[in-house]
């Protein structure tokens, strides 16, 4: 499961069913991000979560295919949820951003604790501006600023950043049951001679090998 993927070599989906009782499974997943994005990881939690809440015997494999698929993202686009996330996205735009957002309710702790912060208007714009200029995102950037003021104030000439993938927990299950999910980490070390430009070009392409090797550690 922890092995990183081979794009040339499938699968690219991987799982283990682990059998406690006759009423208790461990169901553990790990894909590359190529074959499910956000929508459709989206569509496999609810397809998985409807069958969960129903007795094995009604369980039926369904027929996947890429027209499938299309099927499902077509009556998404065209459905009134669709517009209901519309409205939610423009009025999240026109809010203050907020990079980190705290766990609610707090976990008392030194590992998971967060900090929250917004940036005002005038901030947010110039980084989106910079973004543009140096042709990157604001990702890009942030990540950079963090390595900048929290390895160098360390002494240290690289940071490990943990980025959660999916952590997911659905209200609509009739039966206890906990859904964890991969962290990413990102290792990032600059050069102190390098600069800002290049600093964000070294950035991009070990995003990109990251991304293309799917080399993450896994955190239950």
């Amino acid at each position: 499961m922890t092995e990183p993927f081979n794009m040339e070599s499938p699968p690219l989906y991987r799982f283990v069913i682990v059998k406690l009782s006759e009423t208790e499974h461990i169901f553990a997943h790990v894909w590359h991000h190529l074959i499910m994005d956000g929508i459709g990881f989206n569509l496999f939690h609810s397809k998985l979560v409807e069958k969960y809440n129903h007795p094995f015997s009604k369980l039926r494999p369904d027929e996947l295919s890429m027209q499938s698929i299309a099927l499902e993202e077509k009556k998404y686009w065209m459905s009134d949820r669709k517009k209901k996330d519309e409205k939610y996205w423009g009025d999240f735009s026109s809010i203050k951003r907020s990079l980190i957002q705290p766990i609610s309710p707090p976990v008392e702790s030194d590992t998971t604790w967060r900090k929250s912060f917004h940036l005002d208007s005038i901030t947010w714009g110039r980084l989106v501006n910079l973004s543009e200029v140096m042709n990157c995102t604001v990702q890009h950037l942030v990540l950079l600023v963090i390595q900048i003021c929290f390895a160098d104030s360390r002494g240290k000439s690289s940071i490990t950043v943990g980025r959660p993938t999916h952590r997911r927990y659905s209200r609509l299950l009739k039966e206890k049951v906990g859904h964890f999910a991969g962290l990413s980490l990102l290792h990032i070390e600059s050069n102190p001679d390098s600069t800002f430009i290049n600093a964000v070009g070294y950035l991009k392409t070990l995003l990109k090998k990251i991304f293309g090797t799917k080399n993450f550690q896994l955190a239950g």
